[in-house]
């Protein structure tokens, strides 16, 4: 502050020196300030920004750091790779036997195409909507059946809980029960189906529709097989449902939610580098697309670079688009032979990406309101330079600098140089 306004009053007593010496006009000294105080105002503006560029800057790489942490898929996670038809998840409970009373009971998610149609829980007793245009096409008496479905599904995963732990000879502690069962419909009219059951996060048994079937994952599984196995009616239930019931709401799902179904967002592509222990690993997000399936892979010289890429999961977002990322170690003289290759079936055609290059906010700012100066210094000696050209050179073809006036091959305003 104090700098600041003793640089205003040095310009002020040289300028009323010059003014006194007849070098300059009072005109031009007041104009000068004029310019001087609206310069220095804009640059006043940008730095008091600046704090919040860098903050935004330093956040958004937090967050490209958190991204390119690596995954961790605990043992047992069943997540099917395609998720094209009718992923449901039902029957998860809960178990905290030194409680008289579970904390958290049961409850099932149904998915059409990765999206949430349906849910229900024991908190509420309910079967709800989770999709707007399940609620628009389905009437009360769809959700009242779906509620008393998942009543009865509540009732026989407490029972199959109890049973387990036993076979696991487990009395206390926090235990889980997860059943997935869902049915695909593909591209040429085929389908498929699946169930699979985990327990406490680790496979415990899966139905073979091909050998109708159950594999057992261990020991203790094994008594779930031999019960379900015995006489072939579960089987046979799962089976009727994954390729008859199943298939017939995927179809009429499909018909509600088309619209949302079947749209195509393009994903937002960015390549980053980060460089560690003379190694240069190159990351390409791909944000923000729809539908699921993508293809991202890098290039060395244009040639496919799959054995050395990792590839991570392609995730949900919580506005029902997906994220993955694929990652390549290179030398860092290398990075420009690198591209990032990304299909999809919102783009008309393979799209290719190069790293980016880094940058420095400040580096930017600072060089920025450096040019400035030079530009205001470097312009007001050569205005000064030729009003005085002007009053001592005559026939020159510039007219002498006045008070208000200006003349026709110079538009800037005189200025004053010290």
């Amino acid at each position: 502050m104090f700098s600041a306004l003793a640089l205003k009053l040095g310009l002020l007593c040289y300028g009323a020196r010059l003014v006194a010496l007849g070098t300059i006009t009072a005109g031009d000294l007041v104009t000068f300030l004029i310019y001087q105080m609206q310069f220095t105002e804009a640059v006043e503006v940008l730095l008091r920004y600046y704090p919040n560029l860098a903050k935004a800057v330093g956040s958004s790489q937090k967050i490209f750091e958190f991204l390119e942490q690596e995954e961790v898929t605990p043992v047992g996670t069943m997540a099917p790779h395609d998720l094209r038809g009718h992923l449901r998840l039902e029957d998860v409970w809960f178990s905290y036997p030194e409680h008289p009373e579970p904390v958290l009971k049961f409850t099932f998610v149904g998915y059409v195409d990765g999206n949430p149609i349906v849910r229900y829980g024991s908190d509420t007793g309910r079967v709800v909507p989770r999709a707007d245009w399940m609620a628009a096409n389905l009437d009360q008496e769809y959700w009242n059946g779906q509620t008393q479905t998942g009543l009865g599904n509540q009732q026989n995963s407490r029972m199959s809980l109890d049973n387990v732990r036993g076979y696991y000879n487990q009395s206390r502690g926090v235990h889980t029960l997860q059943v997935m069962q869902g049915c695909d419909l593909l591209e040429d009219g085929s389908t498929r189906g699946y169930f699979q059951s985990a327990y406490d996060g680790k496979d415990y048994i899966a139905l073979d529709l091909d050998t109708m079937t159950f594999t057992a994952a261990d020991v203790a599984a094994q008594n779930t097989k031999r019960k379900w196995e015995k006489d072939g009616i579960e089987a046979e239930r799962q089976k009727h449902y994954l390729e008859n019931t199943c298939i017939e709401w995927l179809r009429r799902y499909v018909s509600y939610g088309q619209a949302v179904l079947e749209r195509k967002e393009p994903p937002t592509v960015r390549v980053s580098a980060t460089e560690a222990h003379g190694f240069l690993t190159l990351h390409c997000h791909a944000f923000g697309f729809y539908p699921r399936p993508i293809d991202v892979s890098w290039l060395k010289d244009g040639e496919v670079r799959e054995q050395d890429t990792e590839w991570g999961g392609i995730v949900p977002n919580s506005d029902g688009t997906y994220y993955t990322r694929a990652s390549i170690e290179a030398r860092p003289e290398d990075r420009d032979r690198y591209r990032c290759r990304v299909d999809h079936a919102s783009l008309p055609e393979p799209q290719l990406f190069a790293s980016e290059p880094e940058s420095n906010l400040l580096t930017i700012l600072l060089a920025l309101a450096a040019a400035l100066l030079v530009a205001s210094a470097v312009g007001a000696g050569v205005a000064v330079w030729r009003c005085r050209s002007g009053k001592k050179q005559k026939g020159y073809g510039v007219a002498p600098c006045a008070e208000g006036g200006s003349d026709g091959s110079n538009s800037s305003a005189p200025v004053l140089s010290a």
